[in-house]
């Protein structure tokens, strides 16, 4: 007996050894692939901006409602480590793509064995999806790591029960939810789940205990909150976030005007946010979906059908497109790994259905890439095992297999990564710095659509409410900026009414000092702002 438990001790110290270098070889080549990527663009420059802000103190000026909290947050310590906002954000999203291995791997040992944990593992260090977000300056790394941890959490309350499980959830999806507020409809998957009783031995109690959960559940998702909600309540007065929805509930998927009004809310930005806010606080979030129901019914399925059509893009390789069905149907559930595997199933195919009603990206899927990434593994487990039984027991023929599924991943992460840098032949640093000299110094006035802004000065505040000309010159001079920085495309999509600054029109107290090429095409324009009443 004692001979087992050393042979076992021995066995678990091994794995544990091979998941170390499988997460340290996630982390290089994840570092080495960081370089495909220049500039920060679209979302990365919000961040960007908080971070600014976090590292001076200037917390409340950082806050949003809209934009993650957290993430920002997180690389406070890294922005003072490099005295740069850039690399201190990819750094956090780096080392959270590669942690990701450590709850995947937990979750497929526990579910499927560890055979299975080791190819998950494989899968998600070479995933070329999962390894461009990982070098991004975005949330979806740090949200995965937390959510995924959640999700073992979860797992243990379903198998043992207990009350440290559901404090652990509870918590982990408070602190995603200043990533992305998504997180909230997991709480209430969740929520469910322990209601229902049915999920495993570990749920099987009474229902008051259940509701205990449910509550701890509940609790520490609050708690998890507190801080963020005082410092947003110092911002804005209101104890919840409501500029997501503003948004979100502006969109053409629910408005025959829906894209008008979006540019509406962007337009007039704090303003027009405050005011669409309000406007779903007189009537509700659920009133609002229920009264354009026809309106998202409509474009519904096409939008799911769209969001289907991204899978194969996600995946990155037609293996993996054979490979996650096989490990889903290819095998039946075990009876006391049934309820897991449904949970599993839920929460891979929920963000189709919930951002369907407003629109799908590749970047709204890729959290819950490594559910599929699990069932890939499993399917690569139910070929080795066939090959064993009907063409060879040598473990050559399977290792030759696997390699090629393996394998198959590296050119596709290497024609993303020469995609992505021929997308970027001028660094946005460059031109920035540039208009950075040319200003002397003085305040810059930027939207934060506009990349270059951040490299131009210091980054101001998201939301600046531009409505027209003479309201933007008084707000420059009310702050007392100097300059302004305009990005021409950016202009034209959100900014309709200050259209005629692109033109050669004279504006009596603007003047056009230089214009530069960006990297990705169009041009940016630094205008000075001259003193005035």
């Amino acid at each position: 007996m004692e001979h087992s438990g050393s042979e076992t001790l021995h066995s678990d110290r091994r794995m544990y050894i091979v998941w170390g270098i499988l997460i340290g070889g996630a982390l290089i080549l994840r570092a080495l692939f960081v370089h495909a990527r220049l500039v920060l663009s679209g979302d990365e420059v919000h961040y960007a901006e908080s971070l600014h802000h976090f590292m001076a103190g200037r917390f409340i000026d950082g806050l949003s409602d809209y934009w993650s909290f957290l993430y920002p947050l997180v690389a406070v310590p890294f922005g003072h480590l490099y005295g740069n906002v850039e690399p201190a954000l990819r750094l956090v999203s780096l080392i959270s793509g590669a942690a990701v291995l450590v709850p995947v791997m937990l979750i497929a040992a526990r579910l499927h064995g560890r055979r299975v944990a080791l190819f998950s593992g494989v899968l998600i260090a070479l995933q070329p999806t999962l390894i461009t977000f990982s070098t991004a300056a975005m949330t979806e790394s740090l949200y995965t790591l937390l959510v995924l941890f959640a999700l073992l959490s979860m797992i243990n309350l379903m198998e043992r029960g207990g009350w440290i499980p559901p404090l652990l959830a509870g918590l982990l999806l408070g602190l995603a939810f200043q990533v992305r507020q998504e997180a909230q409809f997991i709480l209430i998957i969740f929520a469910l789940v322990i209601l229902l009783g049915r999920g495993g031995p570990g749920l099987r109690h009474p229902i008051v205990k259940r509701v205990g959960y449910v509550a701890l559940l509940a609790a520490l998702f609050v708690v998890a909150l507190v801080p963020y909600l005082a410092l947003m309540h110092q911002k804005t007065g209101r104890w919840t976030t409501g500029s997501k929805a503003a948004v979100n509930l502006s969109s053409p998927a629910i408005w025959e005007d829906g894209l008008e009004r979006e540019r509406y809310v962007y337009s007039l930005n704090e303003e027009g946010t405050r005011r669409r806010v309000e406007e779903i606080g007189e009537e509700g979030a659920a009133s609002v979906l229920w009264r354009q129901r026809r309106a998202i019914l409509s474009r519904y399925l096409p939008k799911l059908n769209k969001g289907v059509t991204l899978i194969p893009f996600l995946m990155a390789t037609p293996f993996l497109l054979i490979l996650v069905p096989l490990g889903l149907f290819g095998r039946r559930w075990s009876p006391e790994g049934r309820a897991m595997e449904f949970l599993l199933l839920v929460l891979a195919s929920f963000p189709f259905f919930l951002y369907a009603v407003f629109r799908i990206e590749i970047r709204y899927l890729v959290p819950f890439l490594p559910l599929y990434l699990i069932w890939g593994a499993r399917g690569c487990e139910v070929i080795v095992d066939w090959l064993r039984e009907n063409v060879s027991p040598r473990p050559i023929v399977g290792s030759i297999v696997l390699s090629i599924v393996f394998l198959s991943l590296v050119p596709v992460t290497v024609r993303r990564y020469a995609s992505i840098r021929r997308g970027q032949p001028l660094v946005y640093a460059e031109v920035g710095r540039v208009i950075g000299d040319q200003a002397g110094g003085g305040r810059i006035l930027a939207h934060s659509g506009c990349s270059v802004s951040f490299y131009a000065g210091e980054p101001e505040a998201t939301f600046i409410p531009w409505t027209d000309p003479t309201g933007l010159l008084r707000y420059a001079r009310l702050h007392g900026y100097r300059y302004l920085l305009v990005d021409e495309d950016y202009f034209r999509t959100f900014r309709p009414t200050l259209v005629e600054l692109l033109g050669d029109s004279k504006i009596e107290g603007l003047t056009r000092i230089t214009s530069l090429s960006k990297a990705t095409g169009g041009t940016v324009t630094l205008y000075r702002l001259e003193p005035g009443g």
